[in-house]
Formats: C-alpha cells, structure tokens, sequence
C-alpha cells in the first residue's frame, strides 16, 4: 500500500534538505577516512553503505513499511570485495538498486574485469590467479557469462563488411586438438590476414572445419569475396593441392605468391645433411633475384638439387615456379614481406601458446571459439600502432600498381 501525501511540495523540500544533508555527512566520512588513511576500497564501501541507506528512506517515504535493521553481504567488483551492511525492511520490498540481480554476488564492472583479464590473453587458470591475488572471488557462472559476451563478439566480428582492397591477403590453416564431447579431436582453422596499401595488417577472418580440403577453402575464400574483398595484389599461401586452382577462380587478377619458408622447411627433410647448407645458398639466389626470369633460374637450380633425392618434389618446383617468382613482380624494398606466409606464422603461435596453457587441447568448441577471438583481438591489438613502414612509405607507388593492376581509378579510396 502506497503512503498518501497531504502536501507533495513540503515534501520534495523536505527530502532535497534530507540528500543535502546526507551527503555532506557522506563527505565528512570520506574527508575522515581518508585523514585515517583508509583504503579506497573501504572509502568505496562508505559512499555505498550510505547511498543504500538514503535510498531505503526515499523508498519509505512512499511505501507502508518499516526500517529491519541490515544483514551483511560480500560484492565481488573489479577492484576487489566490498564488505556491506546492506539495509532492508519489514515486508521485504526493498532492495537497493545498485545491488546486482537477486543471488548474484559480483557487480557489472567485475564481469568487464573479467573480460578484460581473457581478453589480455589470460587463461581460465591465470585469471583465478589474479583474482586470488586481490581478494576477488572466482565466478564460474560469470566467466560463462563472459564467454557469452566474447561469443557474441565474434559473431559480429565474422559478419562485418571486409575492405574490397589490400595489397596482400595471407591464408594459412591452423590443426588444433579441441575436446568434443569424450574424445580429443583435431580441427583446422583456416584463417586470412589482409595488408592494406597503407601498411596496416589485420585478421580478416577465420573458419572452423573438421579439416583442411579443398572444399574448405572454397568455402572459406567465397565468404571472403562475399563480403567485400575483392581487389587483392597478391596472395599468400602455402602449397596445399589444388589451392592454386581456387585462387585463380575467385582472384583472377591477384598473384599467388608460394610460401619459401614452407618450401624450405619440405626440402630439408629430403636432402641429406651434406646437401642443406647448399640449399639455403640457393634459396638465398632466388631470395636476390632481380627479376621473374632470375627466379626462375633459381628454382631450377633449386629443382637439379632436389632430383636425386625427391622426384616429385623437384618436378612440383618446376610445375610452380612461376608461382614461387610472384613476389619478384613487386618492389624490391617490400619483396621480404610477400615470399612468406610468417604473418600468419605468427598469428597461430598466438592460438599455441593458449593451446599448450590450457593443457594440449581446448576443452570445448565454444572454449576455441572464445580463444580465437582472443587471439584475434591481441593479434590486432598488437598490429593497430605498429604499421608496416616500408609499405606505408611506398604507398603512393603501390596504389599506382594496385590501380593498374585493376583498371580502376587511383582517386578511389584505397
């Protein structure tokens, strides 16, 4: 039953005297607290015990109850526990507002804190950790929350408009064990990093499949062209069979570029011991090459080399040649940044290291899922404030090739 009033004016006086005077005494205890050298956490417990208080006389003002006394309750926030006397009535109606909801024992800002502890890279493991350090409790219903929240993230991270143009598009596929349902399975990840003509990098994607095949990866680079990627100089990749067929379709005007590092790294396990060291002489040859032609005489001394003692291998770096070459098409000063796939290199070590941390496997789908999207955000994170220099130096000339390259106008915004 809702309190009459005879005088609602006299009223709203009396109660702006009342908050006046209410927060004046708040004020002298906080001048008092912090005279006697008291924690902020503790001034943080005054300001709330107080506004509880002042809150539970507005709320008699208008409801027919009575004052009961206070019960003490813990408040699990980014800053630590609170330690309140949480005021309440008779009837029970009341309930402070800035109480989270009903059986719940952390505030808002300790679901961000938590968010941003997995978002800095943390594992479930080390965020206990931190918390334990400062007296903060560990909720798992939050951390599921939090999950929630990073899944939500991703979902609209992956349905984003992409950039139509980028002077480079780096594509790997990532095996991760992941737990599913009783058995520790592998999935692949396939995953696109994009350079823009300014030097910026970035993910640009990712996808989840039970392997890496070639229907995979029409399905992965169509979501790309889907979604606006459309104009890219050269593309990156690792000699997966096949893939040069699916790259040609959907990017008829891009370069493919052959990872040398991978290249490297499956002859050496060929080549005996005694062969290794004039390997990497000749990688280093087609590595300096001034031109296509130059590489092209690289790879097939690179091909004599490997004949003996791998056929097919040395008959495959013929077959691509052209394709491990393409990186000679461009400026020599940026020419390191297109013969390798080390960018996603690095981008996957990121999802490893959580991998290992987590115990040699992710336990869920949803648990990847979460982790990728953490990967992601410190991938670029890291990246957004570190630009490739030497592109964004030679921007100007790269976007006259890119127009060229496609026939479009260099007074267009890419």
């Amino acid at each position: 039953m809702t309190k009459s009033k005879n005088n609602p004016g006299r009223g709203n006086t009396i109660r702006e005297s009342n908050t006046m005077k209410v927060m004046e005494e708040i004020r002298e205890k906080i001048r008092k607290a912090i005279k006697e050298g008291v924690s902020l956490r503790e001034i943080e417990e005054i300001i709330l015990q107080e506004a509880m208080m002042e809150e539970r006389e507005a709320y008699l003002e208008v409801e027919d109850d009575h004052k009961n006394g206070t019960y003490f309750r813990y408040l699990g926030t980014g800053d630590g526990v609170l330690r309140l006397r949480v005021p309440r009535t008779r009837k029970g109606g009341f309930r402070p507002k800035i109480l989270p909801e009903k059986y719940e024992r952390t505030s808002p800002d300790y679901e961000d804190f938590l968010q941003q502890l997995v978002l800095s890279g943390m594992t479930p493991s080390q965020v206990k950790a931190v918390l334990a350090a400062k007296g903060i409790p560990y909720s798992e219903i939050v951390m599921n929350r939090v999950a929630e929240r990073i899944s939500n993230k991703l979902k609209e991270y992956k349905s984003r408009e992409l950039p139509h143009d980028l002077l480079a598009l780096y594509i790997d596929v990532k095996i991760v064990k992941v737990r599913i349902s009783e058995s520790i399975m592998e999935r692949a990840i396939y995953i696109a990093i994009g350079v823009d003509l300014e030097g910026n990098k970035f993910v640009l994607d990712y996808e989840v499949r039970d392997r890496e095949d070639l229907d995979g990866w029409k399905s992965f680079l169509s979501g790309l062209v889907s979604r606006g990627v459309s104009r890219v100089d050269v593309i990156v990749s690792d000699d997966f069979s096949g893939l040069d067929r699916v790259v040609s379709t959907l990017f008829p005007s891009s370069q493919h570029q052959l990872c040398i590092t991978h290249m490297v790294r499956n002859l050496m396990r060929v080549l005996p011991d005694k062969e290794k060291e004039e390997l990497m002489i000749r990688v280093r040859d087609l590595k300096s090459s001034r031109n296509v032609e130059e590489g092209r005489k690289a790879i097939l001394s690179l091909s004599q080399l490997v004949q003996p003692f791998s056929p097919a291998r040395a008959k495959r770096l013929l077959d691509a040649a052209d394709k491990y070459c393409s990186f000679l098409n461009f400026p020599r000063e940026i020419r390191h940044y297109l013969y390798t796939n080390n960018t996603s290199e690095s981008f996957n070590l990121t999802l490893a290291r959580f991998e290992e941390e987590l115990g040699g496997y992710f336990p869920s789908l949803r648990s990847l899922e979460v982790y990728l999207y953490v990967s992601i955000h410190e991938s670029n994170s890291r990246w957004k404030f570190r630009p490739m220099s030497v592109i964004r130096h030679y921007s100007y000339h790269l976007k006259q090739l890119h127009a060229s390259r496609f026939q479009v106008s260099l007074d267009e915004d890419f």
